[in-house]
């Protein structure tokens, strides 16, 4: 859950910028562990159950009425046809109104979290302050939020201090039990860089064999939608064709045929080129080990050259400005043996 976007605007610009703090924290680490989101979350699930079974209900109602008009469709006379279609249709939406009202952006479950969360985010908040004061931190970032932070020492989070700031334990004696390590107290960091991860995985000659099987990939099933989308207009034609010689019933078949050849061309554009698609899957099966060369190379960089905090200006829309000077990309891409001379800042 992403609470917190926290702008790192100019702050990798050459003004003083090594003689600020910062650290990283992860609000959805410090949110779970809090009493308060537990209650709040068993709240929330009792309501989301309710309202669900209630849904289901409607649903299960629908699909009575649904099997009732197909059991007897041709017994029908036109009229009364048409009553039980606008039953039908009436009670769909009464479904979709419900589950909006309910489920939907702004709907009661929404609004239901955002008060019961609010208090608990302004808690955090009051407790990232603290922190951030007590520790003298200029910066505290959100691992959570939309900032990229491709490497970060361990040293600089400060996740467990907010935490225990928020709801302290007992405290121990002060003789530690046999054996039990003493925690290291985060430090403040100090320098930071950025680089181009787009720019950096361009330039790897591998990338060019993921395009190269991504599109093959897409070819397979690219004839199969084709394929779906001709039929579906075929459909449409010979409707708008036919449509006037067409009975009542012969018109309620043909939009029913549509409808359905539709919805197959939706399941199959979703299934193959949706968000969580096979040809998404595939991207990401194919781009993690490329991702994760660079990721090794950032963090060999960020060690060599003692850096402390390295972001990925590549999707992150909140770094407004950075001076170029911070740009680690080049030594990426020399510490893959991929980096050309001129381009390498010295």
């Amino acid at each position: 859950m992403r609470f917190f976007s926290i702008s790192i605007f100019l702050i990798l610009s050459v003004y003083g910028v090594h003689a600020q703090k910062y650290g990283y924290f992860d609000s959805r680490v410090v949110i779970q562990s809090l009493s308060e989101y537990k209650d709040a979350q068993k709240e929330l699930d009792k309501f989301a159950e309710t309202w669900k079974n209630e849904l289901d209900q409607k649903y299960k109602a629908l699909e009575e009425l649904q099997s009732a008009y197909a059991s007897k469709e041709i017994l029908l006379k036109p009229s009364d046809r048409q009553k039980q279609l606008q039953s039908i249709y009436d009670l769909e939406s009464e479904i979709e109104e419900y589950r909006q009202s309910k489920f939907g952006y702004e709907g009661a479950l929404y609004l239901k979290r955002q008060a019961l969360i609010e208090p608990i985010q302004e808690k955090i908040f009051d407790g990232v302050s603290t922190v951030c004061r007590k520790n003298r931190l200029e910066f505290l970032f959100d691992k959570a939020s939309s900032i990229v932070i491709i490497y970060s020492d361990p040293i600089h989070n400060y996740t467990k201090l907010i935490t225990a700031e928020l709801e302290p334990k007992e405290e121990e004696g002060e003789e530690q039990q046999y054996g039990q390590k003493e925690e290291v107290e985060p430090e403040p960091a100090e320098y930071a860089g950025y680089i181009n991860s787009d720019y950096v995985l361009k330039k790897m000659p591998e990338y060019q064999d993921v395009l190269n099987e991504l599109e093959n990939f897409e070819g397979m099933w690219k004839h199969n939608f084709d394929s779906l989308n001709l039929q579906l207009d075929s459909l449409n034609d010979a409707f708008k064709k036919d449509e006037v010689y067409l009975t009542s019933e012969m018109k309620d078949i043909r939009v029913k045929e549509i409808d359905k050849k539709k919805e197959e061309v939706r399941k199959f554009q979703v299934d193959k080129y949706g968000p969580e698609g096979e040809v998404f899957t595939k991207r990401l099966e194919l781009l993690k080990p490329l991702q994760d060369k660079i990721y090794e190379s950032t963090e060999k960089v960020a060690q060599e050259k003692n850096v402390h905090f390295i972001f990925d200006k590549t999707d992150d829309h909140s770094m407004f400005y950075v001076n170029p000077i911070y740009n680690y990309s080049d030594y990426v891409l020399e510490n893959m043996g991929l980096g050309e001379q001129e381009d390498i800042v010295r």
